[in-house]
């Protein structure tokens, strides 16, 4: 899946369904953010709710392409 944009309050629920909708299947999520050049701990708290799931379906998640910001935010 790839991001582009910001991820905050205002973006969360969008992205939120998108990937919740999407059937895994114990299979890893490639998270591309590579064009996000800012989130707030909405979207880490995003990113800690798929981080979950996917461990609980035996699945991972896998995030690329991290931006300064969003780095420092992690």
């Amino acid at each position: 899946m790839t991001v582009r944009g910001e991820i905050d309050l205002q973006t969360c629920p969008q992205l939120s369904r998108a990937a919740f909708v999407t059937p895994l299947g114990g299979e890893p999520l490639y998270l591309d953010l590579s064009g996000v050049s800012f989130m707030d701990s909405s979207g880490l708290n995003l990113l800690l709710l798929l981080r979950r799931r996917l461990h609980a379906e035996g699945g991972r998640l896998a995030v690329t392409g991290l931006q300064p910001q969003p780095v420092s935010l992690l």
